[in-house]
């Protein structure tokens, strides 16, 4: 059992498996068991069109174990977005995040939509 399909907070939520054509298709990708699980959750969320904290906690998740997945970058941004976030605590997240995965084309194109959401200056990496 996976750390969704075991957290009360995700019952309400019905996973959305990866279709890679079929029962026997012709060559699928071998996804770590966890990324397979948090990727099914956030198709589900995606597909009720849910903006919500625990959103946000998911597609954190799923960022950390492959943050170049352009897909969630944007349903984060929106996501930020329908809650109206305050986004200085995202900036520091965002900056974190852009230590860790420098070469990062999908933080580097997340960044713009934070600072110009902000309005305020965005510092990555200690640079202004």
């Amino acid at each position: 059992m996976g750390h969704y399909s075991s957290d009360p907070e995700w019952v309400d939520i019905v996973p959305i498996p990866q279709d890679e054509g079929g029962p026997d298709p012709l060559a699928a990708i071998a996804y770590e068991e966890d990324y397979s699980e948090a990727m099914s959750y956030l198709r589900a969320v995606m597909a009720k069109n849910e903006f919500s904290e625990r959103v946000l906690a998911l597609t954190e998740d799923v960022i950390d174990m492959n943050a170049a997945h352009y897909t969630v970058w944007l349903y984060r941004a929106k996501t930020l977005s329908e809650l109206k976030k305050d986004l200085r605590e995202e900036i520091k997240w965002l900056n974190d995040t852009a230590l860790r995965h420098q070469k990062n084309y999908q933080i580097w194109l997340s960044s713009p939509y934070v600072k110009r959401s902000s309005r305020r200056k965005l510092i990555v990496c200690g640079r202004e």
